[in-house]
Formats: structure tokens, C-alpha cells, sequence
């Protein structure tokens, strides 16, 4: 899916949602911080278990990590995909129906020309933009 086709649907949906970005919620991009740490030298015995655990990833960053996994998302950044998960969990802020928005994403879809595969990129984003961004509505995807 080129990046004019990701644009106009990101656009149309926008439209559907009300013609406003981020609808009633704002998502942006997350930065980890970086940490420097001096190079120790410690003796570790052959029995001694170390476990390192990475600190966890924010909602935001689970939902970048989920959609670059399981869509292809050449032409996508993770401004836009963010946007656009903002804008579904926006539509039901404003009390859509998972119908209501499933509606607005496939219209949208085909009006900007969408193929089959491309469409179901976008419903998986809409899900993964739940699951991720906005759990609260979880049940409403059974």
C-alpha cells in the first residue's frame, strides 16, 4: 500500500470520526530513555543466575510492535499509525459501535481504492489499536 493511499484513508477516516485528529484522545509517539553505564568487571560464579529484565513498553509501543509484526507497514510511520489508532479508540470514545467503526475503516478503504489484503491490514490495526491503545473497549471486539 503506497503512502498516498495510507494518507487519503487515514483521511477518511478522520472525516468519519467527526473531521477532527486525535478524537477525545491523544496519542503520541514514546521515547525510551537512554542510560550510560560504566563498564564494571564482575566475577560471576558458573551457578550464579543473572536476569536481566527490560523495563515493560507502554501501550503505544506494544501497539507500534504488534502492527510491525503482524502488518506490512512500508509507507507507514509510527506518527501515522499512532494517529490512526488514536482516531479508532476516538470513535468509540464517542460511543460508536464496533459496526460504527468497522464501517468507517472499510469505506474508507474502498473509497481510496484498497485492495482485499489492504483491508484487512487495516481491520487488524483496528484491532491491534484495542487491544493495545484502548483495552477498555476490549469486549466490545468478542
Amino acid at each position: 500500500m503506497n503512502t498516498v493511499k495510507r494518507l487519503l484513508a487515514l483521511t477518511t477516516v478522520m472525516l468519519a470520526a467527526g473531521c477532527t485528529v486525535n478524537v477525545g484522545r491523544s496519542v503520541a509517539p514514546t521515547t525510551v530513555p537512554t542510560t550510560t553505564v560504566a563498564p564494571t568487571t564482575t566475577t560471576v560464579r558458573p551457578t550464579t543466575t543473572v536476569r536481566i529484565t527490560a523495563p515493560p513498553l507502554s501501550s503505544e509501543e506494544e501497539y507500534l510492535r504488534e502492527a510491525y509484526r503482524t502488518v506490512d507497514m512500508s509507507g507507514w510511520t509510527d506518527g501515522m499509525l499512532l494517529e490512526f489508532g488514536g482516531l479508532i479508540c476516538g470513535m468509540f470514545d464517542d460511543g460508536r459501535t464496533l459496526s460504527e467503526v468497522s464501517d468507517a475503516v472499510y469505506t474508507s478503504g474502498v473509497k481510496n481504492g484498497f485492495t482485499r489484503s489492504e483491508l484487512s491490514e487495516m481491520a487488524a490495526l483496528t484491532a491491534a489499536a484495542v487491544f493495545y491503545i484502548c483495552p477498555e473497549y476490549g469486549d466490545l471486539m468478542l
